[in-house]
């Protein structure tokens, strides 16, 4: 979340109520996460999955950022499956 933190603060002074949604697979970086935007109240972490789980509906964009190399093919496979299956309109995927 180093990067994200100045992504949601950045964005927020055009978009004030933009709301941000995160996933991760590693538990303590979730719980870690969580608590430092525990105060935030359009910040929400979570525990999950995207090659298996279903991406939550009404999100208006996935931005997976440093993700997919981390997978192998079948998982990428899954991960891309279920951004598509999303009714998110746009779909950032990007990497350092």
């Amino acid at each position: 979340m180093v990067w994200t933190e100045r992504f949601i603060t950045d964005i927020r002074r055009e978009v004030p109520h933009f709301r941000y949604y995160g996933v991760d697979v590693v538990a303590h970086v979730v719980e870690a996460n969580k608590a430092k935007f525990a105060r935030d109240p359009l910040t929400e972490i979570h525990l999950g999955d995207v090659t298996n789980n279903p991406i939550p509906k009404g999100l208006d964009m996935i931005f997976s950022r440093d993700a997919l190399q981390h997978l192998t093919f079948e998982q990428i496979y899954g991960a891309l499956r279920r951004f598509a299956e999303s009714d998110a309109e746009w779909t950032v995927i990007g990497r350092d």
